[in-house]
């Protein structure tokens, strides 16, 4: 317990917020507790991160109030929840120690990674402690798979998979940061893991046959790559010997594509994973929207001609209502009339393509993709291509028009634009329209906007010569 009275007290941040916060600050410095609570208070109430996390630190000593360390807690728990590093390190910290709340070693792993990987020094001093920790009670618990999601460094928006665990391995895959993920094993700062709907990779048709419901690789040592070729793009990521049962996802020019067979592993460092918790209710369904989105990703990576249709689970995008309508939100402009437009089948031909929230090199940047990312082509102008992402883009919304009911995230007015920031002014772009009841992820929150991700109804601008179209018919 003395630990986290030694370490908590160092915490109050000095973010630049309205004049009642920078007040509080100052009374808090001069001992005036009773006036920074009353300041910090209804700032809280009202949603701001940095005064959650203060009015905590006023609660665990009793400055100014009387001492409640419980409250404290909840309003870290709040602060944490908008991403403030300082509230994940000092709610990590109660959980590890069992401080207030029951030890939780993959709790406190969770939230001190995440404080760490936005560069809280002493979580990033303590993280190696909590690692060995958690690694050391794992060994002790039974094998079952940990479920947890990918975290990446600041800047970071993807993380990548590996075939060992090392960084001199070949990289089997790059998933957007907050990706679902199973944890199988660990050692020392690198995890075993599956993905949803499994990995992608490559063998030759000679040297496999199907017999019955089963398929099996009937050569010595064969490889699997990650493209279907056998020049320097693609990489050898092991070999299968004879015997092998696969499962045929695609075929392309005589090769087939197969989920990642039991003998090729997927890693990722420790660092890089920040495990769910408990009472976490959206993970599985996170799961299972990756899993199908993926699927229908790789399909459409594969050029198997026009004679087979889209699968059925080809999600439909929403972009706009299919008559002109008038759209709302809290700036009472004019409404848009939004027409409904059509849509073309293309990958990203470059090594990486920038996706920006207008037609413009001095946009903002929205996501980047990498090579062979699908999209759907909306408009085309100029130089640029308007486009759906599959795995999603991150937006603001006005926060009134977003609820949440037993972890499910949604939209619950009709029209409500999904703009580049959270703002109305021209700057901030409206980058599609959300229909009442439109599933999003919630991410986090900045004033009176929040902060999601959705893979539906919003889009983004490519160059158009980082595309490469797909040879199929516009479909409305």
């Amino acid at each position: 317990m003395n630990r986290i009275l030694l370490l908590v007290f160092l915490l109050i941040p000095l973010s630049a917020m309205p004049d009642d916060f920078d007040d509080a600050i100052a009374a808090y410095a001069n001992a005036d507790y009773e006036k920074a609570y009353q300041l910090w208070r209804p700032l809280a109430e009202q949603g701001d991160g940095g005064a959650m996390f203060d009015l905590g630190i006023l609660y665990w000593d009793g400055k100014g109030i009387p001492r409640n360390r419980s409250l404290a807690v909840d309003w870290w728990k709040k602060s944490a929840e908008q991403n403030i590093a300082a509230a994940q390190y000092n709610l990590g910290l109660a959980y590890y120690l069992g401080a207030e709340v029951d030890r939780n070693v993959k709790e406190a792993l969770s939230l001190i990674r995440f404080s760490a990987n936005q560069g809280h020094d002493l979580a990033i001093d303590i993280l190696p402690l909590v690692e060995q920790d958690f690694l050391r009670l794992s060994e002790t618990e039974t094998d079952k798979p940990l479920e947890a999601y990918t975290g990446a460094n600041i800047g970071e928006t993807t993380a990548k998979l590996y075939t060992g665990p090392s960084f001199e391995n070949e990289v089997l895959e790059t998933l957007d940061v907050g990706s679902p993920i199973l944890v199988l094993k660990s050692e020392k700062e690198w995890s075993r893991v599956a993905i949803p709907d499994g990995i992608r990779l490559w063998v030759y048709g000679s040297y496999v046959r199907s017999n019955d419901n089963t398929t099996q690789v009937t050569g010595t040592g064969v490889r699997v790559r990650t493209k279907p070729t056998t020049d320097d793009s693609s990489v050898i990521v092991g070999t299968l010997p004879s015997g092998t049962v696969i499962n045929i996802t695609g075929v392309q020019n005589g090769w087939n594509q197969i989920r990642t067979p039991s003998a090729i592993s997927a890693w990722i460092p420790n660092r890089h994973l920040r495990f769910a918790s408990a009472a976490d209710n959206n993970w599985q369904k996170e799961w299972e929207k990756l899993s199908i989105l993926r699927e229908t990703q790789s399909l459409k990576e594969i050029d198997i001609g026009p004679e087979i249709p889209t699968p059925k689970t080809l999600p439909q995008p929403t972009v706009a209502p299919t008559t002109q309508a008038v759209i709302q939100d809290p700036s009472n402009e004019p409404g848009i009339p939004i027409d409904t437009p059509q849509f073309k089948a293309a990958t990203v031909s470059s090594t990486f393509s920038e996706v920006v929230d207008s037609p413009s090199e001095s946009a903002q940047l929205l996501k980047l993709l990498a090579k062979g990312a699908p999209v759907q082509i909306v408009e085309e102008k100029d130089l640029w291509a308007r486009v759906l992402v599959p795995t999603g883009l991150y937006v603001w919304v006005y926060g009134e028009y977003l609820s949440e009911d037993s972890g499910r995230w949604f939209i619950n007015t009709d029209h409500v634009r999904a703009r580049s920031q959270p703002s109305t002014d021209p700057n901030s772009v409206v980058l599609g329209i959300f229909s009442k009841n439109s599933d999003v992820t919630f991410i986090s929150r900045q004033g009176d906007w929040k902060r999601v991700k959705s893979a539906s109804s919003v889009t983004g601008w490519i160059l158009i010569d980082q595309l490469a179209i797909q040879n199929s018919q516009a479909k409305n």
